[in-house]
Order: C-alpha cells, then sequence, then structure tokens
C-alpha cells in the first residue's frame, strides 16, 4: 500500500482539478487511508485485550470553513501526540459536499502517525450533493460497510446513505452482508456498530431502521455510535447503548473509549467526552459505562408477541404480551411518523392499558385509533418502557380498509419485488409486446423491464449496468428504445422489446441525470441530450456518436429541456444557461444564486431541477430550494417568479383547457396551481407528507402526487381538494411513478414496483 504522505505531497503540490482527482490520487488505492477494510471483508479476531479508540463525528472539512480544520486539526494533534489509540473511528459527514479540494485538505490535516488508523462511514454530506457519486470516498477510504476485529471485540461499519438524497436506507444486499457477518462472529462476541444517523429513540432518519434491530437482535451487539445531529445524547434500547456524538464542526470535541477488563466482573466499555475547553489537551470525563456481558438494557420488556387483531365491532385491536420479567413502566404505540422525513419527530404515543391484573403474563391492549388516516398499509410502533428509562421497540404491520378512513378510492392490484432499490423514475413502453413494458432503472445498476397489466405484472428482461441509476430513463417517440445513465460513467441505448444493448457512450464521470431524447426535426435525425457531471452532450441517437459537447461548469443532475431551438440547463455553480442545439453554443446565462462558498452556491443552485417549457412556447420554468423562476427562453429575461422549495420536488405537471393551469408541487407537500402565463396563484394544496423527485401525474381531472413516505394523493384540479388517499410504501419513494392505462406504476427504496387502480373520474 502507499503511503498517504506521498500522495498528499502530490497532491497539495499541483492545482486543484475535480475532474483529476482521482486520477492525481494514484487509483483507487493510491489515497487510501484504510483501504485495506474494503468490501465487508471480516478480519480474524485479536486475542482478548484492552484497548481504546477515538470517536470522531461530522467534521465538514472544506477550505472555506476554516475552523471545522482547525477544530479537526487541534484533536489529531492530541491523538498522535498524546495518549494514542488503537485505532479511530469516524462517523460521518467528513467533509461538506464531497468536492475534491475537501478531500485534499482533510488529508492534509492527518498526521503520518495516524494515517492507517482511521476507520470511516460517509454521512448525508458524501453523498447529498456528490458529482461523483462517492468515487472519492472510495478512494480515500475504500468500501463503506465492513468489519474488523480488537482485542476480542467485533466492529462492524455501515453505510445507509442514499446517493443524491438527505436520508437513510438499508439496502437487501447491506442487511444480507450484515447477516452474515453477524453468522461469523457468533452470538458471543461484544459488537460495537457505528454509522452517520442515529437510529431509534425519537430518530427517522433511516426509513427502515426496524430492520437493523430485528437483524442484530440475536447477537451480542453493545454499542452503536452515531453523528449527524451535532449534540450528544445516550439512549438504552432493544438491547444495546446507543450514542451521538457532537459535531467537530461546532466545536473540538470528541469521544475517548477504553475497554476495560475485570477479575470476576464483566469487561466494560468506558465513554468518555473529550472536550477542549482550554489548554492543549482535552478535558476528558465519563459519559456512560457499557458492559460487554451480561444482562442486556430492556432484554426483559421484549414483548413475547405483539399482534393487530379485528375486534367483532369491527375495529382493530392491539394487544402486546409481555413475560413475567419484565418491569413495566408504560406499553405505548403509534403510528410512524410518516409525517417526517430524514428528521426527528417526539410521536403522537398513545397508552396501552394492562388487561388482566392476574395474569402469569401482562396482556396490555387498546383499540387502535384510525381516525383521519387514509386507507392503506401502516406501520405501528410499540414502545415497552421499563422503571429505570430503558425501552425495546417492536413494529408490527397494519392495514386499514377504506371503510375506516375519511376517503377512499385507489386500490394496489399487484405488486412485483425486485431485488435491490428504486430511486430512478419509472417509463412506460409500448414495444412490440401483449401489453405495456414498465422499465426501471435500479440503485445495484440493474434495468428490469416488466411486462405489465391491471392484474399482474412479470419479467420481460433485465440488463446490468456497473453502477446505480439515479435519472428517469428516456424513451424514443415509438417506444422501441430506451436511453439510461449509469453511475459507472455511461450512457446506454437498449431496444426496448428484449433489453439488447445498442450503444453505450462512456465519459469521465458519473452520470447521475436523466436523459432527454430529441426528435429528427431539429437536426433531420434524432438525438439524445445527457449531463455527464458538468459537461452537456449531444449523441446520435442512432449510434452515440457525440455531435457536441458543451462545458456547462456546474453539476447538474436533471433532465435537460427544449423549447425551439434551445437547450436549457441548471448548474451548480448558481446559473442556468441557454444553448444552440445544434451546436451548443452558449446563447445567454442567468445567475439565479451566488455565493462565496462553493457549497453554498450548490446548496441554493437549479442543479436538481427539470427546467419545463411552457404552454406559451416562450417561457421555460427553472427551480432552486427557494424559488421558481420563469424565463423568456429568448433572452432570459424573468417573467415571474413563485416563492417556495420546488426543486427537490423536481416536477410540475400541465392541465389542459381554455385556461390551462400548471400544478407545482414543492418538498414541504404542498402543491400549488397557477395561471403559467402569469404565474398568478389559483389555488393551494396540502399533502400530509413531503415529496422529492417524484413526479404529479394527471389523470381525468385528478392530479395524483407520490409523497416520500409512501403516501398516494389525489387532488382535484379544478379546486385543489382532497379527493383520494393511499398509503401504498412503508419507504421512502424518490421515483417519479408512470401511467398506464387507468393503472399507476409506482416504486420506491423497497425496490417493490406496485400497480395501483385509481379512482374514477371527477364528473
Amino acid at each position: 500500500m502507499k503511503h498517504i504522505s506521498e500522495d498528499l505531497e502530490r497532491l497539495l503540490n499541483r492545482p486543484i482539478d475535480r475532474g483529476g482527482f482521482l486520477k492525481a490520487a494514484g487509483g483507487v488505492v493510491g489515497l487510501s487511508v484504510l483501504s485495506q477494510f474494503t468490501g465487508g471483508m471480516t478480519f480474524a479476531s485479536a486475542e482478548e485485550s484492552d484497548f481504546a479508540f477515538a470517536v470522531l463525528a461530522d467534521s465538514h472539512i472544506d477550505p472555506n470553513s476554516p475552523k471545522h480544520s482547525e477544530n479537526l486539526s487541534r484533536i489529531l494533534t492530541e491523538l498522535s501526540t498524546g495518549q494514542k489509540p488503537d485505532f479511530i473511528l469516524h462517523v460521518g459527514d467528513v467533509v461538506e459536499s464531497g468536492f475534491s479540494e475537501e478531500y485534499q485538505e482533510y488529508t492534509r490535516l492527518i498526521p503520518s502517525s495516524l494515517k492507517d488508523m482511521i476507520h470511516a462511514v460517509p454521512g448525508n454530506h458524501e453523498a447529498r450533493w456528490d458529482e461523483w457519486g462517492k468515487e472519492f470516498y472510495t478512494q480515500l477510504f475504500g468500501e463503506a460497510n465492513y468489519s474488523f476485529d480488537q482485542g476480542g471485540v467485533h466492529v462492524i461499519a455501515l453505510d445507509p446513505t442514499s446517493m443524491l438524497q438527505e436520508g437513510g436506507y438499508f439496502n437487501p444486499s447491506q442487511l444480507e452482508w450484515l447477516r452474515k457477518d453477524l453468522q461469523k462472529t457468533g452470538k458471543k462476541t461484544p459488537i460495537i456498530v457505528y454509522l452517520h444517523y442515529p437510529i431509534g429513540k425519537n430518530f427517522y432518519f433511516i426509513s427502515n431502521q426496524e430492520e437493523f434491530f430485528k437483524i442484530v437482535e440475536p447477537y451480542n451487539v453493545r454499542a452503536v455510535f452515531t453523528g449527524h445531529i451535532h449534540r450528544e445524547e445516550v439512549w438504552k434500547q432493544n438491547g444495546i447503548t446507543l450514542i451521538s456524538l457532537p459535531g467537530i464542526k461546532v466545536s473540538p470535541v470528541y469521544h475517548w473509549v477504553e475497554k476495560k477488563s475485570f477479575p470476576l466482573e464483566p469487561s466494560v466499555l468506558a465513554v468518555y467526552n473529550a472536550e477542549f475547553t482550554s489548554g492543549a489537551l482535552s478535558n476528558k470525563k465519563l459519559l456512560v459505562e457499557i458492559p460487554l456481558s451480561g444482562e442486556k438494557p430492556a432484554e426483559h420488556e421484549k414483548p413475547r408477541e405483539v399482534r393487530v387483531k379485528r375486534s367483532d365491532s369491527n375495529t382493530s385491536v392491539l394487544r402486546v404480551e409481555m413475560s413475567q420479567q419484565a418491569s413495566v413502566a408504560s406499553v405505548r404505540y403509534q403510528f410512524w411518523p410518516d409525517v417526517t422525513y430524514a428528521g426527528s419527530n417526539d410521536g403522537n404515543w398513545k397508552e396501552l392499558i394492562l388487561a388482566d391484573l392476574g395474569s402469569k403474563s401482562g396482556l396490555w391492549e387498546t383499540v387502535v385509533d384510525t381516525a383521519g388516516i387514509a386507507p392503506g398499509s401502516y406501520r405501528i410502533q410499540v414502545r415497552v418502557t421499563n422503571n429505570v428509562g430503558e425501552f425495546w421497540d417492536e413494529v408490527v404491520h397494519m392495514d386499514i380498509p377504506a371503510q375506516e378512513a375519511a376517503s377512499s378510492g385507489s386500490r394496489i392490484a399487484w405488486e412485483y419485488k425486485l431485488d435491490a432499490s428504486v430511486q430512478a423514475g419509472i417509463v412506460i413502453a409500448y414495444a412490440n409486446t401483449a401489453s405495456p413494458l414498465a422499465i426501471v432503472g435500479q440503485l445495484d445498476g440493474t434495468v428490469t423491464a416488466l411486462e405489465v397489466s391491471d392484474k399482474k405484472a412479470h419479467r420481460q428482461w433485465t440488463y446490468r449496468t456497473q453502477g446505480a441509476i439515479i435519472g428517469t430513463p428516456a424513451l424514443s417517440a415509438d417506444g422501441s428504445r430506451v436511453f439510461i445513465g449509469s453511475a459507472d460513467h455511461r450512457i446506454y441505448a437498449l431496444d426496448t422489446t428484449k433489453g439488447r444493448l445498442l450503444w453505450s457512450y462512456g465519459g469521465s464521470q458519473p452520470v447521475l441525470g436523466s436523459p432527454l431524447w430529441v426528435d429528427s426535426s431539429h437536426d433531420g435525425k434524432a438525438s439524445v441530450l445527457v449531463v455527464i457531471g458538468r459537461t452537456l452532450l449531444k449523441l446520435d441517437a442512432a449510434t452515440g456518436t457525440v455531435l457536441w459537447m458543451t462545458d456547462i461548469h456546474g453539476f447538474f443532475a436533471g433532465r435537460p429541456e427544449i423549447l425551439d431551438q434551445t437547450v436549457f440547463v441548471g448548474a451548480g455553480d448558481g446559473k442556468v444557461s441557454a444553448l444552440d442545439i445544434h451546436t451548443g453554443v452558449l446563447l445567454w446565462q442567468k445567475t439565479l444564486f451566488s455565493h462565496s462558498s462553493p457549497y453554498r452556491t450548490l446548496l441554493y443552485s437549479p442543479w436538481y431541477c427539470n427546467p419545463t417549457a411552457l404552454p406559451d412556447k416562450q417561457t421555460v420554468l427553472f427551480s432552486t430550494v427557494s424559488n421558481a423562476y420563469a424565463l423568456n427562453g429568448a433572452t432570459g429575461a424573468n417573467a415571474w417568479t413563485l416563492k417556495g422549495g420546488y426543486m427537490y420536488a423536481g416536477y410540475s405537471v400541465l392541465i389542459p383547457g381554455p385556461e390551462p393551469t400548471l400544478v407545482l408541487p414543492d418538498e414541504w407537500g404542498t402543491a400549488t396551481a397557477v395561471n403559467p402565463i402569469d404565474g398568478s396563484i389559483r389555488w393551494t394544496a396540502k399533502t400530509k407528507q413531503r415529496i422529492f423527485h417524484a413526479a404529479p401525474i394527471s389523470y381525468n381531472g385528478i392530479v395524483y402526487l407520490t409523497s416520500v413516505n409512501g403516501l398516494l394523493t389525489g387532488l382535484d384540479a379544478a379546486t385543489g381538494n382532497v379527493v383520494d388517499e393511499l398509503q401504498f410504501s412503508h419507504h421512502y419513494v424518490f421515483s417519479s411513478p408512470a401511467l398506464s392505462d387507468q393503472m399507476l406504476i409506482a416504486a420506491g427504496h423497497d425496490g417493490i414496483i406496485r400497480g395501483i387502480r385509481l379512482k374514477k373520474p371527477i364528473i
């Protein structure tokens, strides 16, 4: 393995070049601090011994924020010159936004004596805005799911981050790796887990976190270290002591952890808060001691059984059976708080009542309150708390039929389970098959075509790329070809009937946005527009030959748009651009946001928007997290502005008619209907969940909105009134649905494709 000092010397003595960073770093292993900890590899257990390690969190390194570097440097200086740890864990948000200069600044801060000690996992700041798709991170630290052994303790690193998203999800392959790693470790070995997001308690950053608790339950997992919230908290749940750390970006503070052994007593992990209040050394205060064997927190409060049953009075009764050993202070339940996306929520907990005081085991029950709840499938979260404040959570599923809800309508006709999460939008191709084909891109790089009907779906073909598929595929006008971008740096053209590769084109960066098919009316032949990193390309649709390419000077993960003879894109440099469709020459450019910090500029830029040509054929709509801007396509002059965070919701839908209406959902779940000519508001409607990257669907007078936690909402296109609701998924939905006849085809991070019957038309 190369020494990091050699790479640092090379990198730090040459100009910063984002595009050349990987090459300058000497390949995948050239800058690796811990490249030996890759791919979930598990090393042989060391003999039982005492040891010490440090835990760091949320350093957010950014050359434009020197205080962050100063705080981390102060900690690393102590760790390299004082009592040296056996290893160091970093629980993520190592850098601010994934720029190459941020990673270079981070490597500059590492003392040579610590270069082989740092184990890290990515946080959302390594994934949320990263145009390189975590390639820099992987190059520096290796794969993000791995494990190792130290002094008789097994340490597991997990990465539930989602590319270009804020929240987290444990994908199926990651959970399977975790199962196998735990099985290999055995049920007696003490285990430490670390990841970025807090998990359990009142935290809902990871949408399927109950799967983690279920998998680790039989094993001796004693401690979980997390970050993200930039504050210190300790809670004891489901047999585990969980700890969140303060953020280094806020102050120079870390955790010092010692494994201590005692004669005839369990070994413990002693966790200390190490904060620099004055002087050169930190002040270490004991935070918590965690036994590595013996009784686990709240282990007796695990229910024997949790179930929901229908009563004779047609109500749902929740019953929780406890063992005699339980020390129960309270048993409560709530619907999983789907109103929360990637955040915390103290919840709307309701008490269960002890049903039979004379029973050998306590039976607690209550009637589930379903008032105002839409029909569909839900998670019920049950929490049993003991007399010392420890608790155990269990999750059960519950279906609510339409007659119990305030509204009724849509129903799931069929489900089809894929092997990996879906984040890309779905497209429907009417190829040479008996039924339409729903084409779906997955995060493991697989493209799947499903033949769909009103009763079922079956797999027609699959094609495998080598990187995650984030953007929505593009179809040719006749549906015979589909164009798909992949994080493996390539765009693929496939035959839709059999999934046969027609051509592929490789670029210098991941393809994280959505391509656009262009008909032959412009140049006499069809073409494809796609942004690869910071470069907009026009490719021959038949051959993949480059017709032109233009540097747009900023990351763009949206979809280009065309109006007349002009192509429109946004970018992470705060600007939107209009280019000649024949040559790629810049016609005009307009700045929508500017800041001295590249991170702040990216954050508020139109980097993830989908420009939309408006029906006047003169105006193009762009969005940021602050406003929607209708700009004159010929000049860039502002036609109208609508305040709101419309970029991350991603799309709008036009309701045709004598007076057409443009409906724009925002990321907070509010839909606004406007006059597309002047931007005047016709109505607004608030849904119950937030919306991210899922396009609205217009069907027979109803606008359907797909929310991030799986709620489908139908709005009357004329008034905005809610006329239909269905909770169709338990997990994050970032995928735009598609319409096939009277069926909505929707997907999400759970990898399940669903055919949803839509409500009858509004008369």
